[in-house]
C-alpha cells in the first residue's frame, strides 16, 4: 500500500484465511481489483466487478470436490454481486446476483452452495444453477 497521507489515493483490502485448506485469499484495491490465492501464488484480476470488492472467502473443500483442478473461492462486492472464481483463470466460474444491496458477506457453506448476505438479506445460492435456492429476510 501507499503510505502517500493524500485522500485521492485511497487502498483497501479484504482478506480470508483458511485452517482447513491453510491458504489465504486477498483482495487488493488501489486503481485495479486482483485477488491473491498466497499460498498457491496465483493472481486473478477480478475484472467482472463493476465496483469495489469488498469481501472474499477462499474454498475449505478441496477443488475436486467443486468439479475443478484449481483453488476455488467467491467475491462480494459493492456492486451487488457475488461471483465464484477458480484460480488462476480470469473468468469466473458463476455469476450470483444481482442483490439488491451490496455483497457484504461470503461464505462457501458446501461445495455447490455458497451464502451471500446483501441489505437485510441473506440469499443461499446453488452454484449450478447460479439460482437463489433460499432468501431470508426479516
Amino acid at each position: 500500500f501507499d503510505d502517500d497521507d493524500d485522500d485521492d489515493d485511497e487502498a483497501s483490502a479484504a482478506a480470508h484465511t483458511s485452517s482447513a485448506s491453510e491458504k489465504l485469499c486477498v483482495v487488493t484495491r488501489d486503481d485495479s481489483e486482483r485477488a491473491v490465492a498466497v499460498a498457491t501464488r496465483h493472481v486473478v484480476e477480478l475484472k467482472k466487478h463493476t465496483a469495489e470488492v469488498v469481501r472474499v472467502c477462499h474454498s475449505p473443500f478441496e477443488p475436486s470436490m467443486h468439479g475443478r483442478e484449481g483453488p476455488v473461492f467467491v467475491t462480494g462486492g459493492a456492486d451487488g454481486v457475488a461471483f465464484l472464481w477458480e484460480t488462476p483463470n480470469e473468468e469466473p466460474i458463476a455469476r450470483l446476483g444481482p442483490h439488491d444491496e451490496e455483497v457484504y458477506g461470503v461464505d462457501i457453506v458446501d461445495p455447490g452452495v455458497i451464502v451471500c448476505a446483501a441489505g437485510d438479506r441473506l440469499h443461499m445460492w446453488d452454484v449450478a444453477s447460479a439460482e437463489a435456492t433460499c432468501v431470508h429476510a426479516p
